[in-house]
């Protein structure tokens, strides 16, 4: 089983190499989950969306993640989360088995099926 190479641990310096390494596994989550969306406009969206989520943005409401995602208005994050055609069991298939390789053993995400 793959284990997580992306520890950085209490006390050491973030570098610019694990920045990097952070924003391509995003792009590869991305990658990864962006064909269970029916359409071009939601899989561009759901990066900006992971983004969002990610980032430091205080409160992470549709208004403050369409900001985030330089949108004048939070219609389309909304309407990412409760209107886009996607596989949505495909979807939480796909981040359940990102997150176990991330974490490396199965009981750490008990209860996510």
């Amino acid at each position: 089983m793959k284990h997580n190479q992306h520890i950085t641990l209490a006390g050491t310096r973030t570098t610019t190499a694990d920045v990097c390494r952070w924003v391509q596994s995003l792009f590869r989550l991305h990658a990864r989950i962006a064909p269970r969306f029916a359409r071009s406009e939601p899989r561009r969206r759901v990066l900006a969306y992971l983004q969002g989520i990610l980032s430091d943005t205080s409160r992470k409401n549709g208004w403050q993640l369409a900001e985030h995602a330089r949108e004048a208005r939070p219609d389309g994050m909304q309407r990412l989360l409760s209107q886009a055609v996607r596989d949505t069991n495909g979807v939480r298939d796909d981040l359940r088995a990102y997150a176990l390789e991330q974490l490396g053993t199965e009981s750490a995400i008990q209860g996510a099926r």
